[in-house]
C-alpha cells in the first residue's frame, strides 16, 4: 500500500483592493425648481409675497385698455403685471408708504372741512390686483375681511404717521361706483369730505361706506361691517 503524499500548500497571494468609484456629483436643480426659485426671486422684486397667481389672494395686473388709471395704481403697488414698464402715474411713483400687503399714497384730491394743515387724503390699496370689492368676494371669498382689517389698519397708522393724529374716516365705494378699478381705501378728516364722501346715511348708501375709526383696535370689526354692507351692493 503506497504512503499518501500531500501536494503542497501554497501561501495565499495578496489581493489587490478593488478601486473606489468616485463619488457622483449633486444633482443640479430640477427645472421645475429653477422655475420656482425663478418665480420668488421676480415676485420679491416686484413686492409681491407669493408666488403662483392666485395664491393667497394674489393678482397680476393685466392691462386691457379699459382699466382707466389703474396702471397708475399697479406700479404704485408694485405689483408684478407692471413690473417691467415705467412709473405712469403724473404725479409720480416716489411717494408712497410700503406696507406688508397693500401701500398706502397722499390721494391727489385734497379733503374739505379739515383743519389746517390736515388736508391731505391718503389712498391705501392692495398690492394684489382685485378690481373692487365684488372681485375681493368672489376671488378672495372669506379673506375679504382679513384683507380689509389690514387696510383699515395701514390707512389709519399712515394717516397718524404723515397727515394727523386722531380720528380718521375711512370709506370705501360700492362696485358701481369705483373711479379707478383698483380696490382703494379713502382716509381723511373725520369730519371732512372726498369726492362727495361721505353720504347721508354713512353707512347704508349704495355709493361708499363711511366710518369713523379712532384706533386700531376697530379695525377688524369695522372690516366685518363693510363686507356685509358690500355683500348687498
Amino acid at each position: 500500500m503506497s504512503a499518501f503524499s500531500p501536494l503542497p500548500v501554497q501561501a495565499p497571494q495578496p489581493t489587490t483592493p478593488l478601486p473606489k468609484p468616485s463619488p457622483k456629483p449633486p444633482a443640479g436643480p430640477s427645472p421645475a425648481t429653477e422655475a420656482a426659485a425663478a418665480a420668488a426671486t421676480n415676485n420679491a422684486l416686484a413686492g409681491a409675497h407669493v408666488a403662483a397667481e392666485g395664491e393667497h389672494c394674489y393678482f397680476k395686473f393685466q392691462n386691457n385698455g379699459h382699466t382707466g388709471h389703474a396702471d397708475c395704481f399697479c406700479h404704485l403697488a408694485g405689483n408684478w403685471g407692471c413690473s417691467k414698464s415705467g412709473c405712469a402715474c403724473q404725479q409720480g411713483c416716489g411717494v408712497v408708504w410700503r406696507n406688508s400687503i397693500s401701500v398706502t399714497f397722499p390721494n391727489l384730491k385734497k379733503a374739505s372741512g379739515c383743519a389746517a394743515g390736515a388736508e391731505t387724503a391718503l389712498l391705501t390699496i392692495p398690492k394684489s390686483y382685485l378690481s373692487n370689492l365684488r372681485a375681493v368676494q368672489q376671488k378672495c371669498g372669506e379673506s375679504i375681511v382679513p384683507l380689509l382689517t389690514a387696510l383699515l389698519m395701514d390707512g389709519y397708522q399712515s394717516y397718524q404717521d404723515k397727515v394727523a393724529k386722531g380720528p380718521v374716516q375711512q370709506c370705501v365705494h360700492s362696485p358701481a361706483h369705483v373711479t379707478v378699478p383698483w380696490l382703494h381705501l379713502h382716509s381723511f378728516c373725520p369730519h371732512g369730505s372726498v369726492d362727495g364722501m361721505p353720504l347721508s346715511p354713512p353707512q347704508s348708501n349704495s355709493v361708499a361706506y363711511c366710518e369713523r375709526m379712532h384706533e386700531p383696535n376697530e379695525a377688524a370689526a369695522l372690516a366685518q361691517r363693510i363686507a356685509a354692507w358690500a355683500s348687498h351692493q
